[in-house]
């Protein structure tokens, strides 16, 4: 009865609501309706353990006492299997847990060890085993994501890490991977994922072993790429899930610049809140600007991490960002975050059962304060508490046993101290507010549960887009493509004998389940048999290659050399069959290297955690040798940033595939046989190779900027009327690139210029940012005769389109746009390559780097000052005349005009020298405070004055004597 009127309720109060526009008003009526244990019980989200509900469990008791908020299930916690019917099983598991929540008791819920039948149909007539005053619908969340983030390992689409999304550098992949995850994730019944990560990885040498390890994702090194991706891949998760899943991002507000695993330790970042706005930040702003709704990120993963700069001075008492009020609220003061706060956005805590969590807080009589925690992290902001490994000692029942006792404490502190449940009211009024935009305000069993049963035939089946997403997302590191856009000398052939190491990882989806290998030993090794061995194109033969894990490569090199072969035991007895040699691993490693042409490595990234991780770079420290003469390609499954410039020297080819799912085998294998050009470029900076990101997506120097007038609808052509001194006209760039041929990242400078053909004069009359590729600037027309040029250049891009424009005797105006015409380029015709194949293989066309459009010679001489430098001369000129004014205020009576003149050129030289020192970053220099160009006025007044009292004190000396 009591289910049958909260769903009268619902429906009365929200019945003419559309999907997605209840607001917190709404939310207030269900609050009202709510004990203050329901209430206090909302705010958390917990673990689960195992594949299956059991009836008195401790997580049922949680659900029908304390009416927890959700829970989070992860493979850590066997919350998956990999049976035949694992997708079932799962769909099963989820509606328990949503059975119990809306009605008080679940069919589906086993008894003891073994499972009672499942009753698709429940008779609610019946008595509830608990009766509840508010059914709300459980959070179900995961951290699934991709690559070596994947938490369920069997059914779904095996999709790519977000490196390798953003290797590809088109935002749509990052949409289709969204909507992937999202529809799959939705047809299992979760509601809330934990992902994407929107990491800024600018530094991804300080995180060498973190990365590696996988256990940072990252779409890029780069903030405005990495929030361009992250909006898109949240417009394909809501777009995916029909508007079902709810999305949080992490770890709010950047974790990329972190030197230590997020979870093990509270680092310190040392960046200051213009710097973070700047970088790590940016992401999260562009995910949270509601302006596109389907953009529009659902909430945050606050980050265990303390921020140097802009928390004040850190030191080892400093509370991290996540567990502090001020920071939080500051930033969330940053538009659109504002706005954003105030619309519903969640913030989601990060494991407050993390090891940096329990280090932080572990005391000598209490290693794990876990009602301290949880209280300061709610009213730090967090919205939502995750308490994960809730327990000093990580046990489950320790975990259930700190939730429980943390209910009660919330439940009396919330009766008792009336700050404490504003804070939980105001958390659980955003909470609820999520929950009817999920589910259009319709809590009913229809609307909530899955149908378990055909969620099988709804996954996995998006294996062809992820296919062409590694394709286009593998990247030539090495040599670099402008240097050698083919690096592989040939195909390999049936004369060729290849050997593949292949550094495996063993995965598991539970501790009972069977491990699986990603990628296996033979992956690569299969994949070219199906694509070009007998029954294909022919080019090779099983026979011709040798398969080895980086484990077997690391026991050949730690062997004693040389490895001799075994010894066949003699024959005695001719009538018996004689066992066959068996051959240590060592010795069929080295007979396959001293045997091959080709070696080919596909590696993970060094692992401190895995010894045999650092086993290429051992190869390539210890023996050289057995790789020389040999094509050596080499293919990066992680972060590309364990070879160091030394290392790529001695391998034939470094290439990105950025993940380790069997469609980037494929990749590789492709890219072998020149099947596929290497179409992705690294989204972060790799030293070893001279990649630098910055770089990557400035400018391109040879480009000619188009520049045009936008005209209006009677505007034909390139010609246009006469205009007006003091008429406006809006000129409009095109799309100025980047090096990758990518537009450049909003927020890149570009000038525009002015040359006064009549006087040779050349000025930049604005600076502006770009949007979307593009710059315009309002140009108002000279009110004078003369023959001006208008162009446009933007870091180390100086040629473009030009704009002459004649002013008359009679302010009549002449306008013309002039493209200048790109120089004729060599187009060189490629060699074909042999190979014995019944079916050729294409080879990829060369495309010449355009030739450089020199800048038309100017006949006159030019001054060319930027906007910037003028306002900087005019600071450091306010300056020195305040200087010189405080100078010549004193008087003195012996040598007036002397001692006037000495005290203002000792202030002036003082401030020059002062000048001097800071413009060029000397030791203190980081101090001088962050005023834009004023700061030069404050340095010369602030570095003159010493002069200026030195002068009056030797005036002194000097009068007295």
């Amino acid at each position: 009865m009591v289910w049958v009127m909260g769903s009268v309720f619902v429906s009365m109060s929200f019945a003419q609501e559309e999907q997605g526009l209840f607001d917190a008003e709404d939310a207030r009526a269900l609050l009202e309706q709510m004990t203050p244990e329901e209430r206090v019980g909302q705010l958390f989200l917990v673990s689960v353990e195992g594949a299956e509900l059991e009836a008195n469990s401790d997580i049922e008791k949680l659900i029908l006492t304390s009416r927890i908020g959700g829970v989070i299930l992860e493979a850590e916690n066997d919350n998956f299997s990999d049976s035949a019917t694992s997708a079932q099983d799962l769909g099963r598991m989820v509606n328990s847990l949503q059975e119990l929540s809306l009605l008080g008791r679940s069919s589906r819920i086993a008894a003891g060890s073994e499972s009672e039948e499942i009753n698709p149909e429940l008779d609610q007539s019946e008595e509830l085993t608990v009766t509840l005053n508010m059914p709300l619908p459980l959070f179900i969340g995961s951290t699934h994501g991709g690559g070596s983030h994947a938490q369920i390992l069997s059914n779904l689409t095996e999709v790519p890490s977000q490196l390798a999304i953003g290797a590809t550098w088109d935002p749509e992949m990052a949409k289709t991977t969204g909507e992937i995850i999202g529809s799959e994730l939705n047809a299992l019944g979760f509601n809330l994922m934990l992902n994407p990560s929107l990491n800024v990885v600018s530094a991804p040498e300080l995180l060498r072993d973190v990365h590696s390890a996988g256990l940072i994702d990252s779409f890029g090194g780069n903030p405005y790429w990495v929030g361009e991706f992250g909006a898109a891949y949240v417009a394909g998760v809501k777009s995916g899930s029909d508007g079902k899943l709810l999305v949080v991002g992490g770890n709010f507000p950047g974790s990329g610049g972190s030197d230590r695993p997020l979870n093990s330790e509270v680092a310190t970042v040392r960046t200051s809140l213009i710097e973070l706005q700047q970088g790590d930040l940016a992401p999260f702003l562009k995910v949270a600007n509601r302006a596109v709704m389907t953009d529009t990120i659902d909430g945050f993963m606050t980050a265990h991490l303390r921020y140097q700069g802009f928390q004040g001075n850190i030191d080892n008492s400093s509370i991290p960002l996540s567990f502090d009020a001020q920071a939080i609220e500051t930033l969330l003061q940053i538009e659109p975050l504002a706005d954003w706060r105030s619309a519903g956005g969640l913030l989601v805590s990060g494991d407050l059962g993390a090891p940096a969590i329990r280090r932080f807080y572990a005391t000598e009589e209490d290693p794990f304060p876990h009602r301290r925690v949880a209280r300061d992290s709610l009213l730090a902001g967090n919205d939502l508490l995750y308490v994960g490994d809730f327990a000093a000692d990580s046990s489950l029942t320790s975990e259930f046993d700190n939730v429980a006792d943390t209910l009660d404490w919330f439940t009396d502190e919330y009766a008792s101290n009336s700050t404490f449940r504003a804070r939980v009211d105001e958390a659980v009024v955003r909470i609820l507010q999520a929950k009817l935009n999920l589910y259009d305000g319709d809590f009913s069993l229809g609307s909530v549960l899955i149908d378990e049963v055909s969620v099988a035939g709804e996954i996995g089946i998006a294996k062809n887009q992820i296919d062409m997403l590694a394709l286009e997302s593998i990247a030539q590191l090495a040599p670099r493509p402008s240097d050698n856009p083919e690096p592989l000398p040939r195909t390999p052939n049936r004369e060729d004998n290849i050997v593949i190491f292949t550094d495996v990882h063993e995965l598991s989806a539970c501790s009972t389940c069977d491990n699986v290998n990603r990628p296996g030993v033979e992956a690569l090794k299969n994949r070219m048999l199906q694509l070009y061995g007998p029954e294909a194109s022919n080019q090779v033969a099983e026979e011709q290659i040798s398969s080895f894990s980086f484990d077997d490569l690391a026991e050949y090199i730690n062997a004693e050399t040389p490895i001799l072969a075994p010894t066949p035991a003699p024959i005695t007895n001719t009538s018996v069959i004689s066992e066959p040699v068996i051959y240590p691993t060592e010795f069929l490693v080295q007979d396959a290297l001293q045997n091959a042409e080709w070696v080919v490595f596909l590696a993970q990234g060094v692992r401190g955690d895995i010894s045999s991780s650092s086993a290429l770079n051992q190869l390539l420290a210890e023996r050289p040798d057995m790789l020389s003469g040999r094509v050596v390609p080499v293919f990066s499954m992680g972060y590309p940033i364990d070879l160091d410039a030394t290392d790529t020297s001695q391998i034939t080819a470094y290439f990105g595939l950025f993940s380790p799912g069997e469609s980037f085998v494929d990749a590789a294998a492709r890219v072998i046989f020149r099947e596929q050009p290497a179409r992705g470029a690294s989204p972060i900076s790799i030293s070893s190779v001279r990649y630098d990101l910055d770089q990557v997506t400035s400018p391109q120097p040879l480009q000619v900027i188009d520049l045009m007038i936008e005209e209006d609808e009677n505007g034909a052509d390139n010609i246009l009327p006469a205009n007006s001194p003091g008429d406006t006209l809006r000129l409009r760039t095109g799309i100025i690139t980047d090096y990758n041929g990518n537009a450049v990242p909003d927020g890149t400078l570009v000038q525009f210029t002015q040359e006064d053909r009549v006087q040779g004069f050349f000025s930049v009359i604005a600076e502006v940012f770009t949007i979307d590729g593009r710059a315009s600037f309002d140009y108002v027309l000279e009110d004078r005769p003369g023959q001006f040029r208008l162009r446009a250049q933007s870091g180390e891009a100086r040629t473009s389109a030009e704009v002459d424009i004649a002013i008359a005797e009679n302010a009549s105006a002449q306008i013309e746009v002039i493209t200048p015409t790109p120089l004729p380029t060599f187009t060189p015709t490629p060699s074909p390559i042999p190979t014995e194949t019944t079916t050729p293989t294409p080879n990829p066309t060369i495309t010449p780097a355009p030739t450089l459009v020199p800048q038309p010679p100017n006949t006159e001489p030019q001054i060319n000052i930027t906007l910037t430098e003028m306002q900087t001369i005019g600071s450091l000129i306010l300056g020195l005349f305040g200087v010189g004014w405080i100078g010549n205020l004193t008087r003195s009576e012996k040598h007036p005009l002397s001692g006037r003149l000495r005290k203002i050129l000792w202030g002036l030289l003082f401030a020059l020298v002062g000048y001097i020192w800071f413009f060029t970053e000397m030791p203190g220099a980081e101090f001088l405070p962050d005023w834009g160009v004023w700061r030069w006025m404050f340095v010369a007044v602030v570095c003159g004055l010493p002069g200026v009292g030195l002068a009056w004190l030797f005036n002194q000396v000097f009068e007295a004597e």
